[in-house]
C-alpha cells in the first residue's frame, strides 16, 4: 500500500473587492464619529488603516463635487 502525502500549505486569502457604495458608507460612518474606530472595524470587518484611508479620500474628493 502506498501512502499519499498531503500538501500542507498556507491558505491564501482571497482579496476582497469592495464597491464604491460600501466604501462611501464606511467613510461616512467614520466621519460621523458616533462610534469608535474599534466599533467601525468590527462592524465592517476591515482594518482600521483602511477605514482611515477611505475617510481621507472622501474628505479630499468631496470639494470637487461642488
Amino acid at each position: 500500500m502506498v501512502k499519499l502525502k498531503k500538501k500542507v500549505g498556507v491558505a491564501k486569502r482571497v482579496r476582497r473587492q469592495h464597491t464604491g457604495a460600501f466604501k462611501a458608507r464606511v467613510a461616512v460612518a467614520a466621519l460621523r464619529e458616533d462610534k469608535t474606530m474599534r466599533q467601525l472595524y468590527q462592524e465592517f470587518d476591515l482594518h482600521a488603516n483602511q477605514i482611515i484611508e477611505w475617510k481621507r479620500q472622501l474628505l479630499e474628493r468631496v470639494p470637487r463635487a461642488y
